[in-house]
């Protein structure tokens, strides 16, 4: 499923439950081959992943580019979540707009912090050495 503004894709991607997804920079139309793999029998959602597979334990599937890219860099996305759980601002609100500026401001102070730790390696015996 796609939605598209023109500045900005919406997907939802039945994998093992369906996943929504939201970017700014793939257009939807872009596919790649990966070879999976198939549940086990005994795994939760198994019955979803049956018929694709068949009785293969491994098939070479189609699946949308964004899908590929997010399972090769999901790292990143765990890293600022574990961020963002150190120090948590949400706040019990009724207005629409507030959490998400409380993700926005999150997203700022943690990339701020990566971005002066980053910019700082290189720096980080400077005092000693002067002294």
């Amino acid at each position: 499923c796609l939605l598209n503004d023109n500045q900005f894709i919406q997907f939802a991607w039945q994998d093992l439950r369906v996943v929504l997804f939201m970017s700014a920079v793939h257009r939807g139309q872009e596919w790649v081959t990966q070879l999976r793999r198939r549940l086990a029998k005994t795994a939760t959602n198994s019955a979803i992943t049956e018929a694709p597979f068949g009785d293969e334990p491994c098939k070479e599937m189609v699946i949308p580019l964004w899908d590929d890219e997010y399972n090769h860099n999901i790292n990143g996305v765990d890293r600022f979540d574990g961020y963002k759980a150190e120090y948590d601002t949400k706040r019990l609100t009724y207005c629409t707009w507030k959490p998400f500026w409380y993700f926005l401001f999150e997203a700022l102070i943690i990339n701020a912090y990566l971005l002066c730790a980053r910019g700082l390696e290189g720096q980080k015996h400077l005092f000693k050495s002067q002294l």
